[in-house]
């Protein structure tokens, strides 16, 4: 049975505001890398209540002097939190003089309030003739209350995600396996 006029100012006891919200930031300054993370690129969400968001990344990164190619890396941070994707870094062959592409797509649990993710990278490779410089980066984050199976976020879990440590893995071993 249809209901004519039906407008619904709540689902599942929430408001229709507190049931998803977007966000995006786009960093195109040049910036150099390092051996040691650094953030760049991020995007801040406001989420109404704790719950989840999706967040995909895109880094361009190039190699204007990687003579015999350098390798960039890097991984999502909930910087509000603490809380990384572990084990999940993303890492690319950069060949002298071109262009590529490094990207990642996460869930973080996040609490209420403003939550900004940062994109952290660096350089896998030093020495004389390795510069690689992040060009640009876009962000965009997805809020949802609910995980996969309708529930929201605990204390614990939170607790417990906050905890873990980033995990590194050796970018070249990764990419000579492609």
């Amino acid at each position: 049975m249809q209901v004519p006029n039906l407008n619904a100012s709540q689902v599942d006891g929430k408001s229709a505001s507190g049931l998803t919200r977007a966000a995006f930031g786009d960093t195109t300054s040049t910036f150099t890398l390092t051996g040691s993370y650094q953030p760049y690129g991020q995007v801040t969400i406001n989420a109404p209540a704790a719950g989840y968001v999706v967040v995909n990344s895109a880094v361009t990164v190039g190699g204007p002097s990687c003579a015999n190619g350098c390798v960039a890396e890097g991984f999502l941070q909930n910087q509000t939190t603490g809380i990384s994707n572990v084990g999940s870094n993303s890492a690319t062959a950069v060949p002298a003089g071109t262009f590529s592409d490094l990207s990642d797509t996460d869930v973080f649990p996040v609490q209420a309030g403003s939550n900004t993710i940062v994109y952290q990278i660096s350089s896998a490779t030093s020495g004389s003739g390795t510069t690689v410089q992040a060009i640009s980066s876009h962000m965009s984050a997805l809020y949802t209350p609910y995980d996969g199976n309708g529930n929201t976020p605990s204390a614990a879990a939170m607790s417990a995600k906050s905890n873990q440590s980033v995990q590194r893995p050796n970018a070249l071993s990764q990419l000579s396996k492609q």
